[in-house]
């Protein structure tokens, strides 16, 4: 886990890798952002960041993301930051009861 910090070393955000699978060499991206810092490209930037770090040093070849099929925010990041969506997988909520449209990304190592 990462944390994500202004220049100012304030705490806005977090970014994790999980799931692994290390035979495979892949695994799983979660993230959050406080929404006082939404839209100024600090996600992307740590999205990007570890993304280079999991396969440039740790050799992993592909990364995943999830994200819930309305949250157009994340799609956009998660799509300008050169993830594809591969499918869709229903779950179900931890906290509410119901069921989640969940949207799977990917995004290869970059040769």
């Amino acid at each position: 886990m990462w944390a994500i910090e202004t220049k100012e070393k304030e705490l806005i955000g977090t970014i994790c890798f999980w799931n692994i699978n290390e035979e495979k060499t892949v695994g799983e991206l979660g993230f959050g952002l406080h929404p006082d810092y939404w839209n100024q490209g600090y996600m992307k930037e740590a999205l990007l960041a570890v993304y280079r770090y999991l396969t440039d040093k740790l050799h992993f070849q592909l990364i995943e993301a999830y994200t819930e099929k309305n949250n157009q925010r994340c799609i956009h990041l998660l799509e300008s930051s050169g993830f594809i969506q591969d499918g869709s997988i229903i779950e179900k909520g931890i906290h509410h009861d119901r069921n989640y449209e969940m949207l799977n990304y990917k995004k290869k190592k970059e040769a």
